[in-house]
């Protein structure tokens, strides 16, 4: 429990920290790259502010970059043997230009950046201009490797800090636990021995003067008795180290063996039953721990049933599915979600005296402990399901 606990606060920690931390790096990124695009345009028009304003060649090479004229069909309107760029000819630039999507492109080793302007004349001239920016790229992609490094030195800091933390935190509520099982688990057996003695001594007085009296107080003594016992039992289920011994069990007959204590009980408040069971349905686990869960399931069932109890046991696949439904007052929405808490007990007008809200609590520990999944669906005043679900 401590363990998923730990783990869940780590990881909850991690990615809400971790995804800010992520964003202000893309942030960072994001901002030098679109600064640089911003420079390689401003170099561009540069490029072509010189070639304007210093030749009226067709072609134009400087060490900055060098500027092609074109028709509209992108086709240079002088073609010369002598037009090479870093060895290759003019005529394969344009086309790896036009293979290209972003306005970049390599040639051998190098890369360009280029952009094309319209001349807006009658001569139906475009510019294409084009500029080395290996450098540029070079720089960027050293940046964005410095900056993932930095990044998951700090993402591992980070996680650092919340393994230490949640440590910190779960040791402090683990302290808190323990302490709180071992008085439960005290109390229980120092209330246990003057239990008993009364018990006893009501079983000794009944025999002379047995009364009203005598007959509430040996239903309450047997009723506390009942209660430390439960919370003798959660205390013993909180523990995992507690070995739960796994054997192959015939889930169905345990079903059926279970079922017979119950019907005169069943026969006595009118209660109908009917059972779905596939035969020989076979379970590796604890059978007294599964003999405990269903043995408060369907007591549970019987307490707050008015007509019908169903059951069903199915296996599909790898999973085998048990389900208990009953009629009856059923649980509002609000109750729900806390049916499972300890001592929980829900509108008072619709629980039995004699319940202290621990039996649904016992059986889920249980069916956790077994690395199984326990739900409850209900319609209120009409029905109540309880559904098991094990992985085979």
């Amino acid at each position: 429990m401590f363990n998923k606990l730990r783990n869940n606060y780590v990881f909850t920690n991690m990615a809400l920290v971790g995804t800010i931390v992520v964003i202000s790096f893309l942030s960072m990124y994001l901002m030098i790259f679109n600064n640089t695009l911003k420079s390689l345009d401003y170099e561009l028009d540069q490029v072509y502010s010189s070639y304007r304003n210093q030749t009226t060649e067709q072609y134009y090479n400087s060490d900055m970059g060098f500027v092609l004229e074109v028709d509209n069909f992108g086709v240079p309107t002088e073609t010369n043997d002598k037009k090479f760029v870093k060895g290759v000819h003019i005529e394969e630039v344009l086309k790896t230009m036009n293979r290209s999507k972003n306005n970049r492109f390599k040639l051998n080793s190098f890369q360009y950046a280029y952009k094309t302007i319209n001349s807006n004349t009658k001569d139906e001239v475009n510019y294409i201009v084009v500029l080395e920016v290996t450098k540029n790229m070079k720089d960027l992609s050293n940046f964005r490797s410095v900056l993932i490094f930095i990044l998951l030195i700090t993402l591992g800091f980070i996680f650092i800090i919340c393994v230490y933390l949640a440590n910190k935190s779960v040791n402090q509520l683990k302290e808190a636990w323990e302490k709180q099982r071992q008085f439960i688990g005290d109390a229980s057996h120092e209330l246990k021995t003057p239990l008993a003695v009364i018990e006893t001594n009501v079983d000794a007085l009944s025999l002379h003067h047995k009364s009203q009296w005598t007959d509430n107080i040996k239903s309450e003594t047997k009723r506390m008795s009942k209660l430390l016992s439960d919370l003798l039992y959660l205390t013993k289920m909180d523990d995992y180290d507690l070995m739960f011994t796994h054997n192959t069990i015939n889930f169905s007959n345990l079903i059926s063996d279970q079922l017979l204590t119950y019907e005169v009980l069943m026969f006595e408040k009118g209660i109908t039953l009917k059972t779905e069971i596939d035969k020989d349905v076979l379970i590796v686990q604890d059978e007294e721990k599964l003999k405990q869960v269903l043995h408060i399931l369907i007591d549970n069932a019987i307490k707050y049933s008015e007509k019908y109890i169903e059951i069903k046991l199915k296996q599909e696949f790898n999973q085998i599915t048990f389900s208990i439904e009953n009629d009856g007052v059923g649980i509002s929405k609000e109750d729900l979600n806390n049916v499972f808490d300890r001592f929980f007990k829900g509108d008072e007008s619709r629980v039995y005296d004699d319940s202290h809200g621990l039996g649904l609590s016992i059986a889920h520990t249980i069916v956790e402990r077994m690395k199984a999944d326990i739900y409850v669906q209900s319609i209120e005043d009409e029905k109540t399901k309880f559904t098991i679900l094990f992985d085979v």
